[in-house]
């Protein structure tokens, strides 16, 4: 199904497994997870980290999936594959407990590489966003120096003390609600030219 809700849904289940996995008597601080955008940087990030999609692009290198067929028997339009790239922005008061919880997000995401449907449709409510085979991968992504750099200037990630890991959601599949007929519209008009009828006298 993968509505256009997908990527909220998805960034969302990066929060959920860390809730759900996260042991909070390993830490001495109140640790939380949120969603975050560009500007929790400026009114103040969480105390522990923030998921930012701070980059949502079309995968090229993928043909686009065919649509599904739905249960009029007609095919919708094929899906959308996209990558989200994430930002996860661990902030902790304390330098070593963040980078002990920098090292445990790293090794629950390698952890579970593959987010499943019970997990991205937690916050759905009643109509899911994903359907019951769907699922969503979480990789590790590979950003240059100088794109890090640019991002931590640009968001003003510098007035805080942070560490940025950058990841990718891989496997979203936005799908269509407008179908395609399998077959052309076909329009006929019958006309009779010289049409004879026997005559009995």
């Amino acid at each position: 199904m993968a509505t256009y809700r997908a990527v909220e849904a998805a960034s969302a289940a990066v929060v959920g497994l860390l809730d759900d996995t996260f042991d909070e008597t390993d830490f001495a601080e109140e640790i939380e997870f949120e969603v975050i955008d560009g500007g929790d940087f400026a009114s103040g990030l969480p105390s522990g980290a923030g998921i930012f999609a701070y980059r949502i692009e079309i995968n090229g290198t993928r043909r686009h999936p065919s649509g599904r067929i739905d249960p009029t028997g007609q095919r919708e339009l094929s899906k959308l594959p996209v990558d989200v790239h994430l930002l996860v922005v661990v902030s902790v008061a304390d330098a070593r407990t963040k980078l002990a919880l920098t090292g445990w997000i790293m090794r629950t995401l390698e952890d579970h590489p593959v987010l499943p449907s019970a997990l991205l449709n937690r916050d759905a409510g009643e109509e899911p966003v994903f359907r019951p085979d769907e699922t969503v991968e979480v990789a590790a992504d590979h950003v240059t120096h100088e794109e890090l750099l640019h991002l931590w200037e640009v968001l003003g990630a510098a007035k805080f003390d942070v560490v940025l890991l950058t990841y990718v959601l891989r496997n979203v599949l936005i799908e269509s609600n407008r179908s395609i007929s399998e077959a052309a519209e076909v329009q006929e008009r019958l006309t009779r030219f010289g049409h004879l009828e026997a005559v009995t006298r």
